[in-house]
């Protein structure tokens, strides 16, 4: 699939009024005038915004979870990394809502225990030969309760090995990450970890990941974190999150199939929940000595949170396509969240809010802090090897050169669409294979004249010509059927020299970047003075045709 830009989802959760607020009498100020939008005031000159999602207070915690986890679970099992954040107020119900806190009855489990069961389940599904992918790039192991019976049938192999899942658990306690899942020191101290970046991505350095074989083990490993997990007591909220928590399941699968190649193709996809740590007036809070100093790091990670989304979400920029500067470094948090926000994953927004009149300006605050991240474009890829999937790619476009090379040399006709059996059947005759490995040895015996004695060799005499149909509507590659023999050999052979020349230029940059790296990681980023100039491999953009056969070769 091709690179796309996608916005990020943005959802509200309104949860329903506190014991505390009832006993101070205090009204609801949030109404729903309409399907996904909220209506925030007292009656008069009341606010309202639009949002992908809007959940009432009378939304159960299972209709919540149907209402966001069909298409995202969808895209983690096809190899696309997915966030889910949630952001409001201290109080506002994010915990609840995310699950992090393991505690709940079955009808009251959050996102996290109901998206780690589904994902067992899938994995624990048998494995379909025949389960049809979301697209031509996907195939991954599939639930047969997804699956309709028919339209299975009429699709090709596509198997995937048995993946192997893992799970991560961090807090960013102030400017400090930590390890949930890794036990304090002799002292009860915790290991500060450090972040790195490398390719673009940013990483936790000596971050644990469990292996997990089933919901039940992931659950306990989650429970054994939230116990690490920073908490206090407030006037606003008697057991108050003061870090933000991230867990990651990370799901690794090995895919097989016709697009996969013999040995199959891995892809590693990410889902990371983010517990935000609710913002905070200290007025209202009543912090004082440590619990103050947490408040006070909390709204500065989340003022510099709200920073990288105002940049992102530049109306002005977006309409231009103008670069703007985007401060992901300003805080461990942002740097977390960089792919999140802008970067490689689809993300859902979270806002949970009060509907109390009493919280009005902090749910208000919440709804245009929220309504500015639909606004934030992400460019998610399926996290495959880059070098693998190109080469992937040149293999297959090399197949549908070698086809129009056939059909045009052997007469393949246009009326009628071409069966995938006819279609075997042509590249197993004798004669085709005689043909297609003349090809190759004169592509590969050597010399300058090389090129021409392909294009002699399409014009040799033939058996008798057979009438088939047209290529696959899917041969996008495809030469037009008028063109001469000798022209399509051309082509062949000048794709499959260039392609292959391009792909040993890509690796060769590859490998030498691979070892700059290592060798920045071995002395440290700050010791190492990067120049521009020596980062990049010495290459030559244009190819020539008719001469590159050296290079190829070598």
């Amino acid at each position: 699939m091709e690179d796309h830009l996608c916005n990020v989802r943005v959802g509200v959760r309104v949860r329903p009024l506190s014991n505390t607020e009832l006993a101070a009498d205090s009204r609801q100020v949030i109404s729903y005038p309409g399907r996904d939008v909220i209506s925030i005031g007292d009656g008069k000159g009341d606010k309202s915004f639009t949002f992908d999602h809007v959940f009432p207070t009378q939304m159960s915690q299972q209709e919540l979870y149907d209402g966001t986890a069909a298409p995202m679970l969808q895209s983690f099992f096809d190899g696309y990394n997915v966030t889910i954040l949630a952001y409001g107020q201290t109080g506002s119900g994010k915990t609840f809502t995310m699950g992090s806190e393991c505690g709940a009855s079955d009808d009251h489990q959050g996102l996290i225990p109901r998206f780690v069961e589904e994902i067992f389940a899938r994995v624990a599904a048998p494995t379909i030969e025949s389960c049809p992918p979301r697209d031509e790039n996907s195939a991954v192991v599939c639930n047969p309760l997804f699956a309709d019976s028919h339209e299975t049938a009429q699709q090709p192999k596509a198997v995937g090995a048995a993946p192997i899942v893992t799970v991560s658990f961090l807090e960013i306690y102030g400017e400090d990450i930590f390890d949930l899942l890794q036990e304090p020191d002799s002292d009860g101290k915790a290991t500060n970890l450090q972040l790195r970046e490398e390719s673009g991505a940013v990483s936790v350095v000596g971050l644990m990941e469990v292996p997990i074989n089933e919901s039940r083990e992931a659950m306990e490993t989650l429970r054994s974190g939230t116990r690490h997990r920073t908490t206090a007591s407030t006037l606003m909220n008697t057991v108050s999150s003061r870090s933000h928590a991230v867990f990651t399941i990370t799901l690794t699968q090995r895919l097989f199939g016709e697009a996969y190649g013999e040995d199959g193709q891995e892809v590693v996809s990410k889902l990371s929940f983010v517990d935000l740590a609710g913002s905070e007036r200290l007025k209202r809070t009543g912090a004082e000595g440590q619990r103050m100093k947490e408040g006070i790091q909390i709204n500065k990670g989340l003022l510099a949170l709200g920073n990288v989304i105002n940049a992102l979400a530049d109306e002005e920029a977006l309409k231009k396509k103008e670069k703007v500067h985007v401060g992901y470094r300003e805080s461990k948090l942002t740097r977390l969240l960089q792919d999140a926000l802008g970067g490689n994953s689809q993300t859902l927004f979270l806002a949970c809010v009060s509907p109390a009149e009493v919280n009005i300006s902090e749910t208000l605050s919440t709804l245009r802090y929220a309504n500015r991240a639909r606004n934030i474009q992400n460019k998610p890829v399926k996290n495959t090897d880059p070098l693998t999937e190109e080469l992937r790619k040149l293999q297959e476009l090399n197949n549908v050169l070698k086809l129009e090379l056939v059909k045009e040399h052997f007469h393949v006709t246009s009326e009628a669409a071409i069966e995938s059996s006819d279609l075997e059947a042509l590249l197993d005759r004798e004669d085709v294979k005689a043909y297609m490995e003349g090809l190759s040895q004169r592509l590969n015996c050597g010399g300058n004249n090389d090129f021409k004695a392909l294009t002699s060799l399409a014009q040799l005499p033939h058996g008798q010509s057979t009438a088939m149909g047209a290529a696959p509507s899917n041969a996008s590659f495809a030469m037009p059927l008028g063109s001469t023999a000798s022209s399509a050999a051309a082509s062949v052979a000048s794709a499959h020299r260039v392609s292959l020349a391009h792909f040993q230029k890509r690796q060769s940059q590859a490998v030498y970047q691979h070892q700059h790296q290592s060798a920045s990681a071995a002395t440290g980023p700050d010791d190492v003075a990067v120049d521009k100039e020596a980062s990049s491999v010495p290459c030559d953009e244009t190819l020539d045709p008719e001469n590159d056969i050296s290079m190829v070769r070598s």
